[in-house]
């Protein structure tokens, strides 16, 4: 009786720690997201409340910063378009045509992808059990399929996919516009004549802050502009990453590439047209 109790007891313990896991992965990072974006504001009026044309400007970075909350709110609880799961752990029989008979198809495993006459691919997945239609790739951490994938970022608690990749793309567009207030408020005051803040302040600090404040900016501006140019370009993160390893292209062919696909923009059109779907609570 004493080693069942401790068997459940160690079972409850396990449980237990695998939802709190699950919690602190799905809401942690976005928590601390928001924290960020409702401290820009702040630490905004802070150096900016010397500048006679601040409240103007403040008007304009609320919105955004409200405008990034809301996008934030969306990629979490939005499905990123996953895939559902499968019932046999053996791959079932899938449809080739005749015409797939090239050197690539042969040169792969017939267990673990097919190629069709249109030259797509599916590849199946031994842990969702399903073939995965083209651009679909499996997310270790959620664990399962999503079309389109493009990548599992912490800071919003959810995958990236054609789902929610319109609204990931808001937020950091967003984001960025609120930081760009805070960069032009900074410079500002600094270049005025009365610095306001900075003579308030020891010059250590002013300086570690505006340092601070111009890396952070500066690595939102760069991933906002990557996934603006990605979605343009209908292309994805692994997509690209293929294009170097598998095709043997250069960074410099690989940037030619992607920007003569920005023209068309056919990734917008596609990402907006996608449903909109809730996702589940984990």
């Amino acid at each position: 009786a004493s080693q069942c109790s401790s068997f459940l007891d160690d079972t409850t313990s396990d449980t237990s720690t695998a939802h709190a896991a699950r919690v602190l992965h799905r809401f942690g990072a976005p928590l601390c997201a928001v924290a960020l974006i409702v401290g820009v504001p702040i630490l905004t009026d802070v150096i900016a409340a010397d500048l006679p044309y601040w409240p103007d400007l403040q008007r304009w970075q609320l919105l955004f910063a409200g405008a990034s909350l809301v996008s934030l709110l969306l990629v979490n609880v939005l499905d990123a378009a996953a895939l559902p799961y499968g019932d046999s752990s053996e791959p079932p029989p899938l449809h080739v045509s005749a015409a797939a008979t090239s050197d690539k198809a042969r040169c792969c495993s017939a267990e673990t992808v097919r190629f069709l006459a249109d030259d797509s691919e599916r590849r199946w997945c031994s842990t969702c059990h399903i073939w995965r239609p083209p651009r679909a790739s499996h997310c270790g951490i959620c664990n399962r399929c999503f079309e389109r994938w493009d990548h599992h970022c912490p800071w919003v608690g959810n995958c990236v996919g054609l789902g929610n990749q319109r609204c990931f793309s808001a937020f950091l567009a967003t984001t960025a516009a609120a930081l760009a207030v805070t960069w032009a408020a900074l410079v500002a005051t600094v270049t005025q004549d009365d610095v306001g803040w900075a003579t308030r302040w020891q010059p250590w600090a002013a300086c570690a802050l505006a340092v601070s404040l111009i890396a952070q900016a500066s690595g939102v501006f760069a991933m906002c502009v990557a996934s603006l140019v990605l979605l343009l370009a209908d292309l994805t993160p692994k997509e690209v990453q293929r294009m170097h390893k598998a095709e043997g292209l250069t960074y410099g062919q690989i940037a030619r590439r992607v920007l003569g696909r920005v023209r068309c923009a056919h990734g917008a059109a596609v990402c907006l047209a996608a449903p909109c779907r809730l996702r589940g609570f984990w």
